[in-house]
Formats: structure tokens, C-alpha cells, sequence
């Protein structure tokens, strides 16, 4: 059994808690993957494929680099609220790495969908 951290009143495990020293190892990793990056929903290697939905259609984001790391494409769905734009850091990291598809939610501006639909958003 794992050590536990009292956080509150929950029990929480010793793994999940973050030290200083966890801290600033994380902020070095993050450090290490920075590049500047254009935005990846403006540039000339993403598509935009439009997937019907019942009474609409959603929008997602294709990228493919000429030469992927990855072997599998990544795809991405975020949470509710999400904007393609709050994504440019973790788009960085993938840059020229990884295939992967942004699907936006229906909450979104860019999803085209009836009136009908719009009520029970």
C-alpha cells in the first residue's frame, strides 16, 4: 500500500502530491520542449475536415507533418470550454512530431448546427 498525504480531508497518494523538487523538474521538462511555433489552426499544413453530427456538422483540425515521429496520430478532444487558441503550448510540443486531429466540441463557434440543435447546448 502507497503512502498517503492528508490533503484536506482526503487521503491523497504520496506519487500524485507535488514537492518543490517535482515542481521544478516538471517546469524543466516544459522548459526543454518550448519552441516558437506558428499557430497550427492558421498554417498552410492544417486542414479543416467538417464530420457530420444529427443536424450539423463538427469541426476538426488535421495536421500531418512530412515525416512523423509518432507512428500513431493523436487525437485530441478538449474539454468543454476549450478554444483551439488556449492549445498553442501543447501544439509545440508536438510540432513536426505527431500527426493529430483537434475536434471541436459543439459548443464552439466553428460547429455548424440547426437551430434545433442549438437547444439542447
Amino acid at each position: 500500500m502507497s503512502k498517503k498525504e492528508t490533503i484536506g480531508n482526503e487521503a491523497m497518494p504520496i506519487e500524485l502530491t507535488v514537492t518543490k523538487e517535482k515542481e521544478m523538474k516538471i517546469d524543466g521538462m516544459v522548459e526543454a520542449t518550448k519552441r516558437e511555433v506558428s499557430n497550427f489552426w492558421e498554417i498552410d499544413e492544417c486542414s479543416t475536415i467538417y464530420v457530420p453530427v444529427d443536424d450539423g456538422e463538427i469541426r476538426v483540425l488535421h495536421i500531418k507533418p512530412n515525416k512523423p515521429v509518432a507512428k500513431r496520430p493523436l487525437v485530441f478532444i478538449p474539454g468543454w470550454g476549450g478554444l483551439v487558441e488556449g492549445y498553442t503550448d501543447f501544439y509545440e510540443v508536438l510540432h513536426d512530431k505527431v500527426e493529430f486531429y483537434f475536434l471541436e466540441t459543439r459548443e464552439k463557434k466553428a460547429v455548424n448546427l440547426t437551430e434545433k440543435q442549438l437547444k439542447w447546448i
